[in-house]
């Protein structure tokens, strides 16, 4: 999705760093639970070694590691633009996380993510939060 000249890309444009991303992944390895919002997005990772970045007003998904390895996501960032290559759809059904990849077409449920938390921040859209798993 390429997000441009409103107010997500102009949110996105100032207060996106891949380098959250990168301190995300890295709480993925070692296995912590984190949850930030920048702007309109959500990225999270878990305890199980997986790390996501999430568009909750378009339920996409994208996941940025998955057992504690990285995985790529494409960004591209204009002075007018910014487009990140999203995988795929999510939902959120009680504790069900579900994705949904759209090269294979395959869906996927966790259980164990922090899915409270992620449907309250999304209907939030707090920018720049940091929430930690207890456990």
């Amino acid at each position: 999705m390429i997000y441009k000249n409103g107010k997500a890309a102009k949110e996105l444009s100032e207060s996106f760093d891949r380098f959250t991303l990168l301190r995300l992944e890295r709480r993925a390895a070692e296995r912590e639970g984190r949850l930030v919002t920048i702007g309109p997005l959500i990225l999270f990772s878990t305890d199980t070694g997986d790390a996501w970045l999430l568009d909750p007003a378009d339920h996409l998904a994208a996941r940025s590691a998955r057992d504690g390895d990285p995985e790529p996501i494409y960004f591209e960032e204009t002075d007018t633009s910014f487009a990140i290559g999203w995988k795929g759809n999510y939902s959120i059904d009680g504790d069900a996380f579900i994705d949904g990849d759209r090269d294979s077409g395959r869906m996927v449920t966790t259980l164990g993510y922090l899915t409270a938390a992620l449907l309250g921040w999304a209907d939030f859209g707090i920018s720049k939060h940091v929430c930690r798993s207890s456990g």
